[in-house]
């Protein structure tokens, strides 16, 4: 019962959790190797979990991302090679993994223009694959047999750009995706991908801290705003009208933490008209203003700061939304890289492209024929990302840290005892429902009543393990492997 995975907490110290949180050794993931790892490698060491096995990762590299790589090592991976990100790399995480064996840190480009984050980063990730490939070169034929690769991908940049030389190589692979955007990228390759971005357990937490530290962070610069751009104060004292395009996990959460900051007035769209009704229920149960809109550009003429939820542009190339603006506006993403607003960072980058001082991830300022300004905050790049150690606090996104490892073990199991290096069985799986139950009980131990106010939500609090396991298979995106694999896999 998940009730008696809570009550744990009042018999454990507190000083335990925060030891482990202070030297970041999370305890979602201790909790995972001790109890859930040995239900699936019963008579494999901990040290031979990812024997033979290459990480090839491109993630966010934030302080509290140290401790899943320490895990990989732990777990004897052979060796790791791993990008980050230009607009989150934080310069002390960083350091942390350079100190670590056997895991090579890709230099990360400085983006060098607005709108520039996918040509940097996609030569990022070339690079680094150039380095697994000569790395796979220098083995000698025994270990090139033994060899396996997983791909721990966020956005689908590190599995859509496998060379084709690596897929030559017949090597045995697995693929990861942990976002929703790079889920189509992933459907594409040639081998098995894992679906962290689907899972139920994200899908159920994550959101609501990604959306909570948008809106804070929003709430944070208005001191910086109105000092650099003063033409905006007038915006957030007078009852700003927040609009919102893209009503999935993230815009609808958006919705729920700005509610909870004093804002009644929105505008929205989206295109499925059941995510609408669900709007517009919350709205009702809240006494908000809402207008629903059919068309972006709707919601940017009717509202003053404008919010990307999509994961693709919300703007035309021509930009012709934005050619009829009379009132300034601010426009922030809450999407991955600097996608939702890209036309206009590449037309300002275009009309900028002699000055030198432009730096791609500040905020930017745009001004239309009618003298109206648009402010472009974090260079259009995901506000919630700020080079900081973290952007969801630690003791919080160690869960999703623990569904990444969750799906690195499940992706070795898919490659165990196999006879050939045919594929025979690519396609999108599910992150497996078991250990997405074990890691919310593991959370429980540590988050208490987080973890029973998300459940109560979802009226699964008290539930035995079927329950929840039927409530996650559910709500999780993917095949089962069983069902779209009957017999083992083989690669």
């Amino acid at each position: 019962m998940l009730t008696s995975a809570i009550n744990f907490v009042s018999n454990t110290p507190l000083s335990f959790f925060s030891r482990a949180l202070s030297s970041l050794q999370l305890p979602v993931i201790e909790e995972l190797r001790r109890e859930f790892l040995p239900t699936i490698f019963p008579n494999l060491p901990k040290n031979n979990v990812l024997k033979d096995t290459i990480l090839v990762c491109g993630q966010h590299l934030l302080s509290n991302i140290v401790p899943m790589f320490n895990e990989f090592q732990q777990e004897g991976a052979k060796k790791i090679f791993v990008v980050g990100k230009s607009y989150s790399n934080n310069k002390d995480a960083i350091s942390q993994l350079k100190e670590m064996n056997n895991l090579v840190v890709e230099r990360s480009s400085e983006q060098l223009a607005l709108g520039g984050f996918s040509t940097s980063y996609t030569a990022d990730v070339n690079a680094m694959w150039r380095r697994c490939m000569e790395y796979i070169a220098s083995l000698n034929e025994e270990e090139k047999q033994k060899c396996k690769i997983i791909v721990l991908d966020d956005g689908g940049n590190v599995l859509a750009n496998i060379p084709s030389e690596i897929q030559g190589m017949s090597i045995p692979m697995v693929g990861i995706e942990q976002t929703s955007s790079g889920v189509p990228m992933a459907e594409t390759i040639p081998c098995p991908t894992i679906e962290v971005a689907t899972s139920a357990v994200k899908a159920w937490f994550e959101p609501e801290w990604v959306a909570e530290k948008i809106a804070l962070e929003i709430e944070k610069r208005k001191p910086k705003i109105y000092q650099e751009f003063p033409e905006y104060a007038s915006i957030f004292n007078n009852n700003p009208i927040i609009g919102i395009v893209g009503l999935g996990n993230i815009g609808m959460e958006i919705l729920k933490q700005f509610t909870k900051r004093g804002y009644k007035r929105f505008v929205i769209h989206d295109l499925d008209n059941e995510k609408i009704k669900q709007a517009m229920i919350f709205a009702k149960q809240n006494n908000l203003r809402i207008e629903t809109v059919g068309a972006t550009p709707l919601v940017i003429s009717g509202a003053d700061i404008i919010i990307g939820c999509t994961g693709k542009s919300v703007l035309t190339p021509e930009l012709d939304e934005l050619k009829v603006i009379r009132m300034p506006k601010i426009f922030v993403s809450a999407s991955s890289r600097d996608i939702e607003f890209l036309p206009l960072l590449r037309h300002i980058q275009i009309h900028n492209r002699n000055d030198k001082n432009m730096s791609p991830l500040e905020d930017r300022k745009y001004r239309n024929g009618f003298g109206a300004d648009i402010l472009l905050v974090n260079g259009g790049t995901p506000v919630n990302f700020t080079r900081e150690s973290e952007s969801v606090p630690t003791d919080r996104i160690q869960l999703i840290r623990g569904l990444k490892i969750l799906a690195v073990w499940q992706a070795r199991k898919m490659m165990m005892n196999q006879s050939s290096k045919d594929l025979t069985c690519a396609g999108n799986y599910m992150l497996f429902p078991e250990g997405q139950v074990s890691a919310v009980r593991a959370f429980a131990k540590i988050k208490p009543d987080l973890v029973k106010s998300v459940l109560e939500r979802k009226s699964l609090f008290g539930s035995d393990n079927d329950i929840l396991r039927n409530a996650i298979i559910r709500d999780s995106g993917g095949d089962i492997v069983e069902k779209r694999c009957p017999q083992p896999l083989i690669i």
